[in-house]
């Protein structure tokens, strides 16, 4: 009578594993415990247990011979089940943004973000994750699906652009002046002499003035200067906000 024998994937008895994961499989039914393991009629190992790398479907097969001689055989067949998909992109933004940290293209169940010692799992379909930042700063995402979590992340950096630093100089240097007179405020700074003015009451002149003739009949007024950081032709920079870091300057006029 040939022997009965049994195969067992003693990693979680399931017969579908993630693709290139590495399982256990145990033969039993002899006393001998002589076994000899094959894949496509090719022989691949020759004892009681059998540790294959499955990349792939895969029908495994054990033989063995017992103490009488007679000679059993069965098959186990071990299914793959893929690793996700998705898509990433790197991007820039101003010191103090919100980083939108994006997962495009992708199929998995959900994400995880990890980055040092730190990780924020996502819920299901979530594909961003927002972050606000004040130094550049790297993401390494991980997809889930059907228990398969990707080996290796993908790696994101977030570039953060430090904001100009400008400030506003005056002709005459005093800051009062008498009613009805002018003065110039130069704007001074920057990195490519784009500006933007503003005083109390709003927006008093547009891009690419570097100087203003300021002449009021307010008693008082504040003068504010921003810079704009105008998008270039590499794709990683991109225009930055106002810079409220810039200096203000108070014009007390005279009675």
């Amino acid at each position: 009578t040939k022997p009965v024998l049994y195969i067992n994937e003693v990693i979680n008895g399931d017969s579908s594993v993630c693709e290139g994961e590495v399982i256990t499989l145990k033969a039993s039914g002899l006393s001998t415990k002589n076994y000899d393991w094959y894949v496509d009629n090719a022989i691949v190992g020759g004892s009681e247990n059998y540790n294959p790398n499955v990349l792939k479907e895969t029908v495994f097969s054990v033989k063995g011979v017992d103490e009488n001689g007679c000679q059993g055989e069965t098959n186990f067949t071990v299914k793959t089940k893929p690793y996700p998909t998705f898509e990433v992109k790197n991007s820039t933004i101003c010191s103090g943004e919100e980083a939108e940290v994006k997962i495009t293209n992708g199929n998995a169940e959900h994400y995880t973000w990890k980055w040092g010692n730190e990780e924020y799992v996502g819920k299901e379909g979530e594909t961003i994750y927002k972050e606000r930042l004040s130094t550049s700063k790297v993401y390494t995402i991980f997809g889930t699906l059907n228990g398969c979590k990707t080996p290796e992340g993908k790696n994101v950096t977030v570039t953060v652009k430090s904001l100009p630093t400008i400030a506003i100089e005056s002709n005459p240097l005093s800051k009062e002046i008498c009613l009805n007179e002018s003065v110039i405020l130069n704007a001074l700074g920057g990195e490519n002499g784009k500006y933007k003015w503003s005083a109390e009451e709003g927006l008093i002149a547009s891009e690419n003035i570097d100087q203003l003739i300021a002449k009021k009949t307010q008693k008082q007024t504040i003068y504010r200067i921003h810079q704009i950081l105008w998008k270039s032709s590499n794709p990683l920079y991109k225009k930055c906000p106002y810079n409220f870091q810039a200096n203000n300057i108070l014009f007390i006029f005279a009675q």
